[in-house]
């Protein structure tokens, strides 16, 4: 297909509609060579996505969605989205992810006032990051595309824990910068329960000084973090004195608990390892594992960035699992 410039086409509000219409069906029969006639474009998206004002100005956007089970944009109050946000921002997820909590505010904000048009990347680079006009170049500075993609994965994250009963759901699309908001389509009496998860104190294998104090500083932070993700689904045993290691498992399920959280502290100087274990209470078999190391003091400040890593590692395992 030969490229022909925009700045060539028919500017009259009359001839832009029909050749988007005549693209719509262009993209249905032939996505292959369309899509590559588009590879300049932020996103592809099928021609009816962008606006004739867009088109004409050579400017082709992602808008952003608005609208409700009917697909009414205008049935959805202003006020229920703001207060929706507020949500978001204020869970577990995003709550101390301050560049999250400005990117998702912005993006929602520009997409409520209208200015879809004026909301591209390089805009996003200088409101949100801070990039400086005069030398910010998109090409060699992937900023935006690197963070509106984390912005994606902990939305999913939070849609499937703490926001999974929200009314409205707030998502940015792959190959946009802007929001799509529209009513759940899940209601709360169709909700299944969730599994049980059953978190058992972190043991302490170091005889360095402090080590103690410390494990268990974090298991009951980690418990607390989990709890605010999950809620009443999560049973915290408060030691081992109250469940044998090698009961761990039949004693879960007799909670009605489906996984259990174990793990342990290993303390070397500075150095500092937690390994955390998620077992599969009816398996009997680790459902997932992972490492987290640090090297800093042995503090409040680490056992809570510490139980927040953990938490979000876990919800983004039951998210993929």
């Amino acid at each position: 297909m030969n490229k022909t410039s925009l700045n060539a086409w028919p500017q009259d509000s009359k001839t832009i509609p029909v050749l988007i219409q005549g693209f719509d069906l262009l993209w249905k029969n032939s996505a292959g060579p369309v899509a590559a006639y588009f590879a300049d474009a932020p996103a592809l998206a099928p021609p009816s996505a962008i606006d004739a004002g867009a088109v004409s100005s050579g400017r082709m956007r992602p808008a952003a969605v608005i609208e409700d089970e009917q697909h009414d944009a205008a049935a959805i109050p202003v006020q229920q989205i703001q207060s929706t946000l507020t949500l978001i921002l204020a869970s577990g997820i995003f709550s101390k992810a301050q560049r999250m909590r400005h990117l998702l505010r912005f993006l929602v904000e520009q997409a409520l006032a209208g200015t879809i048009r004026d909301t591209n990347e390089y805009a996003i680079g200088i409101e949100v990051f801070g990039r400086d006009p005069a030398s910010y170049n998109t090409c060699d500075d992937p900023i935006v595309r690197v963070q509106v993609g984390r912005l994606r994965e902990k939305l999913k994250i939070y849609y499937a824990t703490s926001g999974e009963q929200d009314d409205l759901r707030i998502v940015i699309p792959v190959g946009s910068y802007m929001p799509a908001i529209h009513r759940s389509r899940h209601r709360r009496s169709a909700v299944k329960r969730k599994p049980m998860l059953a978190i058992l104190p972190l043991k302490n294998i170091t005889t360095q000084a402090g080590g103690d104090a410390f494990t268990q500083g974090l298991s009951e932070e980690l418990a607390y973090q989990l709890f605010k993700e999950l809620g009443d689904t999560v049973v915290s045993f408060a030691s081992f004195d109250s469940i044998h290691e090698m009961a761990a498992p039949k004693n879960a399920q007799e909670a009605g608990a489906s996984y259990i959280l174990e793990g342990s502290v290993r303390v070397e100087g500075e150095r500092l390892r937690i390994s955390i274990r998620l077992l599969d209470a009816a398996a009997r078999c680790i459902a997932w594992s992972e490492q987290f190391d640090r090297s800093t003091a042995l503090d409040i400040a680490l056992q809570e960035e510490l139980a927040q890593a953990i938490r979000t590692a876990l919800i983004s395992h039951f998210c993929q699992a």
